[in-house]
């Protein structure tokens, strides 16, 4: 087979594609080019190689259907993030992203896949919930933020706290709902433990919480944090733009190279932007102590 690049390539109309693969039609043994669309809800097409690069009048010229732009792969993405996110951690610090979401997007709502349940963190269990929600060497900032914001409410934690647990009752994943400063509903500490993500228990722990609350909710992430932003933006969660956001500063502008460097091509271009709320804004300056 005479293959062209792997790769992305731009139609002649505009839009983008992704070659990953070939094959071969199973009952004409003629050569097939299998690509993506890097655009709107995606797709994965097939077409004759023999018509890949050939010629289409535009106008009164001749242009390639496919013009090759880049050996970007798919498959690579994931060694791909891996690399940048570890080089992000060591070259931009800690930069604050804000997100608020004022209508969530029921398309991105999923169910547990088999296997897995959800229930509450228990009691004895805080040194579990902290070990899902942070690496080891962040527990010590974990436990400092505890005592500062949820000690003292310490009954409303563990009514909110939710865990995903796999067949053996073992917590895998969590995330939940707090209401900080007593005004305005916030997302935090959502985490997967790594041995378990690709398997749908993220999506389907943020559509159990996001479904049973309600909105605007807002949530505080980092650029480092680019495969939870696109998973957010999913469920409608738009970036905001305000310069500050309380008492923090809002790296917005600093963080979006780095997203644009880590996100797929389509994932960041689906990346959405607001202005935050003025509850949001108010509800910040009443501590100092940030609470999201």
């Amino acid at each position: 087979m005479n293959q062209i690049l792997l790769g992305v390539y731009r139609h002649y109309k505009g839009n983008k594609y992704e070659v990953v693969g070939f094959a071969k039609n199973s009952e004409t043994l003629e050569d097939m080019v299998i690509y993506k669309a890097l655009y709107g809800d995606g797709g994965t097409w097939v077409r004759p190689l023999a018509m890949w690069e050939n010629l289409v009048e535009v106008g009164s010229k001749s242009v390639k259907r496919f013009t090759f732009i880049s050996e970007y792969r798919s498959k690579d993405h994931e060694a791909f993030c891996r690399e940048g996110i570890a080089g992000l951690y060591n070259t931009i610090g800690d930069l604050n992203l804000f997100m608020q979401c004022d209508t969530p997007n029921k398309d991105a709502f999923r169910s547990l896949p088999d296997g897995y349940s959800f229930r509450l963190c228990r009691r004895d269990e805080l040194e579990v919930w902290k070990r899902i929600v942070a690496e080891e060497q962040y527990i010590g900032f974990v436990t400092e933020y505890y005592d500062k914001v949820y000690a003292k409410h310490e009954d409303a934690f563990y009514s909110r706290c939710l865990f995903v647990c796999n067949e053996k009752d073992i917590p895998v994943a969590s995330c939940f709902i707090w209401r900080s400063y007593g005004l305005i509903n916030t997302l935090g500490w959502f985490r997967v433990l790594p041995e378990y993500e690709g398997r749908g228990i993220g999506r389907a722990l943020l559509s159990k919480i996001i479904k049973s609350e309600d909105c605007p909710i807002y949530l505080h992430t980092q650029p480092t944090s680019a495969r939870a932003i696109k998973l957010y933006s999913d469920f409608g969660f738009r970036l905001i733009t305000d310069r500050e956001v309380g008492h923090r500063k809002n790296d917005l502008s600093e963080s979006l190279p780095y997203l644009r460097k880590i996100l797929p091509e389509r994932d960041y271009a689906g990346l959405r932007f607001a202005e935050a709320n003025g509850s949001l804004l108010s509800a910040t300056l009443t501590s100092e102590t940030p609470e999201f």
